[in-house]
């Protein structure tokens, strides 16, 4: 099930995100790192509703944060479109849900 995540859930966001960092970066994406994403910006995320897990008997195999606000790198792009859209600025899966549909 995909839901929006609650305080409970971060533990587990917070294991999952450290897994798929180091998993990242032995790939060489350094896109995450010990100072991006941190716990206060993953707290946020849930207090505003933007943070959504999909959960599975309990256990969290993904998250992605979605939200209507565009970072400033964004602005400069040309759009095919002017209608507000929806951007996704966080997303990871557990490593063994990895090519699964996850």
């Amino acid at each position: 099930m995909i839901r929006k995540a609650s305080f409970d859930d971060l533990k587990q966001i917070y294991a999952l995100v450290k897994e798929a960092t180091l998993r990242m970066n032995s790939e060489g994406n350094h896109q995450w790192d010990a100072d991006y994403p941190t716990k206060k910006i993953l707290r946020k995320d849930v207090t505003n509703g933007h943070l959504f897990i999909k959960a599975v008997d309990g256990e969290v195999l993904g998250i992605i944060v979605l939200n209507f606000t565009q970072p400033n790198q964004y602005t400069t792009l040309e759009w095919n479109s002017d209608a507000r859209s929806l951007i996704i600025h966080r997303m990871a899966v557990k490593e063994n849900t990895l090519g699964k549909g996850v």
